[in-house]
């Protein structure tokens, strides 16, 4: 890792989400290369970036559900 505990805990930030990131973003480059896809930055835009994050969270979304708890948007199964 290119961060150290000392540095994370100086910069309010925590370690084991910095690594967690790396992590994801290790699986996320290994999936690109294995489909042959360049990896593109959006730089500041950050509009890309938000829409990125709903687009994947969209499939896990619910709302409350009076007989059976919560059921998903998209296929309406119960959670």
């Amino acid at each position: 890792s290119k961060f150290s505990n000392p540095w994370c805990y100086e910069n309010y930030l925590q370690a084991r989400a910095m690594r967690r990131g790396q992590d994801v973003r290790k699986q996320l480059v290994s999936i690109l290369d294995r489909y042959k896809m360049d990896i593109v930055s959006a730089g500041r835009n950050y509009k890309k970036v938000q829409r990125a994050i709903c687009a994947g969270y969209f499939m896990n979304a619910a709302k409350k559900d009076a007989t059976e708890g919560y059921k998903t948007m998209v296929e309406g199964n119960p959670v």
